[in-house]
């Protein structure tokens, strides 16, 4: 894994927070990250999208892997504190390669035209397929991007019937080759056909 000391150094001090602070902020977990950041290194996405920057945890790994060879990153953050949160820990990981935008990912993503090679959906669960249906309305998406699907797992109890409809359409409309990666919170992993 290829990343300077002191971003490592703050990804650890980043984890470290989430987990303390799991009510503030929501972070993938580590190995969760590792496993995207290497995605990133071996596939070299030109343009990369995350909705759902949290406090930039997941954010430093995707851009410190794609700034390794001139890629780009946009995250999406709703809630302002956060927004700050991840701002400053950017900034403190050198990264130049990220554009922050905040506000409500829908109202975004509706008037977003920049075409994908990654996607990281990370924000609430319920709103996937509404988010992927709006990029492939506007042609952000094209054949080969990569949409991994955070929180992908089927928690008995939980209300799971966005997600179940965003993994049903992922894995059978023929529009996707798709594949769930046990992490803790399960990863869907999509590539547009």
């Amino acid at each position: 894994m290829k990343m300077k000391p002191n971003q490592k150094i703050l990804l650890q001090k980043l984890n470290s927070y989430a987990t303390e602070h799991h009510n503030l902020c929501w972070c993938i977990p580590w190995d969760e990250a590792q496993f995207l950041h290497f995605l990133i290194t071996i596939t070299k996405p030109k343009f990369i999208l995350e909705i759902g920057t949290s406090i930039g945890f997941s954010t430093i790994w995707l851009a410190s892997a794609a700034a390794e060879y001139g890629g780009e990153v946009k995250t999406i953050e709703i809630n302002k504190a956060r927004a700050e949160q991840a701002e400053q820990n950017i900034k403190k990981a050198e990264l130049t390669n990220v554009t922050l935008l905040k506000g409500d990912a829908k109202t975004i993503l509706r008037d977003m035209k920049a075409v994908f090679d990654f996607i990281l959906l990370d924000a609430g669960k319920e709103h996937y397929l509404e988010q992927l249906h709006m990029l492939e309305k506007n042609g952000c998406i094209k054949k080969g991007t990569i949409v991994c699907a955070d929180n992908a797992a089927l928690i008995a109890g939980k209300k799971n019937q966005k997600l179940k409809e965003y993994l049903e359409y992922v894995r059978n409309s023929e529009k996707y080759t798709s594949s769930y990666l046990p992490f803790e919170n399960g990863l869907e992993v999509s590539v547009k056909a």
